[in-house]
């Protein structure tokens, strides 16, 4: 049986003066293992973004959107890394790049774009919890 968390829709709704650095935080309340990442330009389906492209966190989401409609993007359990990113890009001319917590690094997701946010995320939580046990391990072995 599906639980009711996964008939939830979410959604990001950026605007105005608001600035990328908000937009993320709006994304990881929802997905606390993921984070999006904006770029100057757009990249192919399984492939990454160049760092140098990345904007900057206090930049505005209105100086960079070259749509300018409604901004607002509609996530739900079946909702892909592609898809995300594709809706992103037609919706608002803004190109994405999502990425996984994987211990204290972010590894973007490139090599997964088909897993659905929801994998995503859950891959995430369960390599956090991975790494708190291993660590765990290294620390009892110190005494």
């Amino acid at each position: 049986m599906e639980s009711f968390t996964m008939k939830i829709k979410n959604y990001i709704r950026m605007g105005g003066k608001q600035t990328i650095e908000s937009v993320q935080k709006q994304f990881n309340v929802i997905y606390p293992f993921l984070k999006i990442e904006f770029f100057t330009k757009p990249h192919k389906k399984f492939e990454g973004s160049n760092k140098k492209d990345r904007y900057v966190m206090n930049e505005e989401i209105n100086s960079i959107e070259t749509k300018h409609t409604d901004l607002k993007i509609m996530l739900d359990h079946r909702t892909t890394v592609t898809k995300m990113e594709e809706a992103f890009e037609k919706q608002y001319g803004l190109y994405v790049q999502v990425f996984r917590k994987s211990g204290n690094v972010w590894l973007e997701t490139s090599v997964t774009d088909n897993w659905t946010l929801d994998k995503q995320n859950a891959e995430g939580e369960s390599l956090e919890e991975h790494f708190k046990i291993e660590k765990a391990k290294l620390n009892d072995n110190d005494s």
